[in-house]
């Protein structure tokens, strides 16, 4: 086999083995007795909620936020999950937007609820929501000032969630 043929190959079996698909869906838990809320955020959130959409049917719902340019495709539909897009990785309005509509999507749950919560990569800055007395402009302006600094991801999402509403284990 031609090296390039070969390296092709490889990266394709690469992108298919971390790719939302079959593998994705074996993870997914059955349907509950009550209803299935799906929320999320990152950069595959989208492709994530148009997988478990196709999944479990029309009987879902939700919201998942995700980075400007990486929504819907032509053709995907995500049912009745909301795709927010927001910018990244300074949070934005789409991210206090999703924060918000995030938190509104589990308010009223019950025991036979079932919620899937899609997690992936720049997760920490598309989804905002200010802790009571701290100004959504504030927020921002700390987040550019971290990632000026040089801080690693960890130190800045350590910070992010000593601000947030939704972060650190608050939804």
């Amino acid at each position: 086999m031609e090296p390039r043929a070969f390296l092709l190959e490889l990266w394709n079996a690469a992108v298919g083995a971390v790719s939302v698909g079959d593998n994705f869906v074996r993870c997914l838990p059955p349907p509950s007795s009550g209803r299935i809320v799906v929320v999320g955020a990152g950069k595959a959130a989208a492709a994530m909620a148009v997988t478990v959409a196709r999944h479990y049917g029309p009987s879902i719902g939700g919201v998942v936020v995700t980075r400007q340019g990486h929504g819907l495709r032509s053709g995907e539909t995500s049912g009745a999950i909301r795709i927010i897009e927001a910018r990244h990785p300074i949070p934005d309005d789409g991210a206090l937007e999703a924060g918000r509509a995030v938190l509104q999507a589990v308010s009223g749950l019950t025991e036979s609820d079932l919620v899937l919560c899609l997690l992936s990569g720049g997760g920490s800055a598309l989804l905002e929501v200010p802790l009571p007395g701290i100004a959504f402009a504030d927020i921002q302006a700390i987040n550019r000032a971290l990632l000026a600094s040089g801080a690693a991801i960890g130190e800045v999402n350590c910070v992010r969630k000593h601000l947030s509403a939704i972060k650190g284990g608050r939804l």
